[in-house]
């Protein structure tokens, strides 16, 4: 039984926090919601214009990872066009950082893992805004103080 309690799904799911099985019951495209969107997002991407979003959201996701790589003194990772950057975060284990820095501050986040190094992932669509990762950069920063 302590076995399963430790599972963690291969994929962050938005219920990861509940634990198995919850925790790898709804993930993604599992989730009816997204198919239910999927429509309307379309038309809105069809509409502004898929470049233009796509464009705009590597853009933010620069500056964002900038602004959360300034606040925690390091640098973002480099890497393909794409509207999410990787910055470099200290903690003992991610799980618990992620879920510390949730408590404590009304933000999102997912630090991802490879062996040996943790990353705080800096994603941007159409919905973000600056204010939100100097939100995640004054988070992340007071995990790193205090911990």
């Amino acid at each position: 039984m302590a076995a399963i309690a430790r599972l963690r799904p291969l994929v962050v799911s938005w219920r990861e926090e509940e634990g198995h099985p919850t925790a790898v019951t709804y993930q993604g495209t599992s989730n009816v919601t997204s198919w239910l969107a999927a429509p309307a997002a379309i038309a809105l991407h069809e509409e502004l214009g898929w470049e233009r979003v796509r464009a705009h959201g590597i853009r933010l996701a620069e500056q964002g990872g900038q602004i959360v790589a300034d606040a925690l003194g390091t640098k973002p990772i480099p890497g393909d066009p794409v509207p999410m950057r990787l910055v470099p975060f200290e903690c003992e284990e991610r799980f618990a950082a992620m879920a510390a820095i949730r408590e404590a501050h009304p933000v999102e986040l997912a630090i991802t893992e490879s062996p040996g190094d943790h990353f705080v992932r800096v994603s941007a669509h159409l919905y973000n805004t600056r204010e939100d990762y100097v939100a995640l950069a004054r988070a992340c920063a007071a995990y790193v103080t205090h911990n």
